[in-house]
């Protein structure tokens, strides 16, 4: 009778201890997503502040930039082995080398405007004497057919 006092007494503690760490864990949990909140509107504030006065074109830059390095916190999130830790950042730094490579192409592009009006005004003149060239042969087949 007593060792049963002692078990019920012994299984009423550990369903207590059982539902305080359940609350425990669901505090935990509230806070840890609290936090990953708090960070990511801190993120997208530096994100903002990052592209005020900028072009388009540059905000969009920034937007990308904050893209890769939002991916990249998250990857590594969690992961405590050296090894993909060095592997997780060499890829991160793959990826935003090619985005910085595709972001100097594009302004090489579009720092060349002389040649692209160049070739814009060579491309009306053809254009322009290809219409002309037509509305001659139309002009020119209708008067034949008049008379």
């Amino acid at each position: 009778m007593a060792r049963a006092k002692e078990i019920s007494a012994s299984l009423q503690l550990e369903a207590q201890l059982s539902r305080e760490n359940v609350q425990r864990q669901k505090g935990l949990t509230a806070l840890k997503q609290m936090e990953d909140y708090c960070q990511s509107l801190a993120r997208r504030q530096a994100q903002q502040q990052a592209k005020f006065g900028l072009t388009t074109q540059q905000a969009q830059r920034v937007d990308q930039q904050s893209q890769l390095d939002n991916r990249y916190l998250k990857q590594k999130e969690g992961v405590t082995d050296t090894e993909q830790l060095e592997k997780i950042t060499a890829a991160y730094q793959r990826a935003k080398h090619a985005l910085q490579v595709g972001w100097a192409q594009e302004d090489q592009q579009q720092g060349d405007w002389f040649a692209g009006m160049q070739q814009g005004i060579v491309e009306y003149g053809e254009t322009a004497h290809h219409v002309f060239a037509a509305t001659q042969k139309l002009a020119s087949h209708t008067i034949a057919e008049a008379a």
